[in-house]
């Protein structure tokens, strides 16, 4: 073979590889779109439930906010999470994260605003879980 024909052979061969890196890439784009497609479809029934849950007496004077609800690659599963703050008194914070496809809690932690550990309240050690629980799962 001479010179010219090992080039050809070496630049065929380098457009094969990063053209199946292309095509994975896209086809990994599409799954993630319809994975979060696929999560959508909860946003009505949660959007119902959190409303159902803000409306209970328990909950009067509370603040709930709406579900954030996201495909999680990690549990490769559709997540919703929420939380419930009541201001009133000493106050009060609640965080939960669910699994929508099993209804499982993934996540469920509260804490007194009053009350501390080392200084920092519960409320906020119980939102720092939440959050860093969110980022693990891939909703923030």
């Amino acid at each position: 073979m001479d010179k010219k024909n090992i080039i050809i052979a070496i630049l065929i061969i380098l457009l094969a590889i990063s053209g199946y890196f292309f095509f994975q890439r896209n086809s990994e784009k599409n799954l993630a779109f319809e994975n979060n497609l696929k999560c959508a479809q909860y946003i009505d029934q949660q959007n119902k439930e959190i409303n159902e849950i803000a409306n209970l007496p328990i909950n009067e004077g509370k603040i709930v906010t709406a579900p954030k609800i996201f495909f999680s690659t990690k549990l490769n599963t559709c997540v919703s999470a929420f939380t419930i703050t009541d201001f009133r008194n000493k106050g009060f914070s609640s965080y939960y994260i669910n699994n929508l496809l099993n209804n499982d809690s993934i996540f469920s932690e509260g804490g007194q605003t009053d009350e501390t550990i080392d200084g920092v309240s519960l409320a906020e050690i119980a939102e720092q879980k939440y959050r860093a629980k969110l980022k693990e799962l891939g909703g923030e």
